[in-house]
């Protein structure tokens, strides 16, 4: 479990959370782990995990590979409206 928790402290020392994550895609990701939303808190450009370290271990680690993906794909502008939408 502690690998868990240094995934854990990598993914949240990350100052740059980008514009335009959403509650919803909070929602979608803890939905799709079968987490409780209230994991997952956008205070601002920042997202704070609020689980306990006695959490499911496969749960916490679902939310945060979807939550470092979702991370990535915003920062590397592919959040699915800036590709493909100027094809002509």
């Amino acid at each position: 479990m502690n690998g868990l928790f240094s995934r854990i402290s990598r993914l949240m020392r990350r100052p740059e959370i980008p514009v335009g994550i959403t509650r919803a895609d909070l929602d979608a990701i803890t939905d799709s782990c079968g987490a409780p939303r209230e994991w997952l808190i956008l205070r601002g450009q920042e997202v704070v995990l609020r689980a306990s370290p006695d959490e499911d271990e496969a749960m916490l680690a679902c939310v945060l590979t979807k939550m470092s993906a979702l991370i990535s794909a915003h920062n590397a502008g592919d959040d699915g409206d800036a590709k493909g939408s100027d094809n002509g």
